[in-house]
């Protein structure tokens, strides 16, 4: 659990019941319980249940980029791509491992829309206190 560049912050699932990506994917459904109509930003994907098909929410940036892996039951789960998108975008499916994901956004000046390489110069990891 941690924050890079002051920018990125990954969810933390370090084991047993504490486990930030499955809280906050509680949290969303929770949400969409109480606000049905709040279900269409998750389309076409929808969010995860056990055993099917939708998306994880692994990171948030500081400027609401929102990244979730697009979890199938029946695939691996290092086969699944992420699916990020911006305040300002639709869903983009990236077809690479959230590593490569993370990788990009803070050294790669071509990944558009999600990279910060041109604003930090060294990137760096800051852990969460647990």
């Amino acid at each position: 659990m941690g924050e890079f560049s002051e920018y990125l912050h990954v969810y933390g699932a370090p084991g047993g019941a504490d486990s930030q990506i499955v809280d906050n994917l509680a949290s969303l459904w929770r949400t969409l319980e109480k606000y049905p109509f709040t279900r269409d930003s998750f389309n076409p994907y929808g969010l995860y249940r056990p055993g099917g098909q939708g998306l994880i929410p692994w990171a948030m940036s500081v400027t609401a980029i929102e990244f979730y892996w697009a979890a199938d039951a029946e695939v691996p789960p290092e086969d699944w791509p992420v699916v990020a998108r911006t305040e300002a975008s639709s869903w983009q499916r990236l077809p690479m491992s959230a590593s490569e994901c993370l990788f990009r956004v803070l050294t790669d000046v071509t990944f558009e829309e999600f990279t910060i390489a041109d604003q930090v110069e060294r990137p760096y990891f800051t852990p969460h206190a647990a």
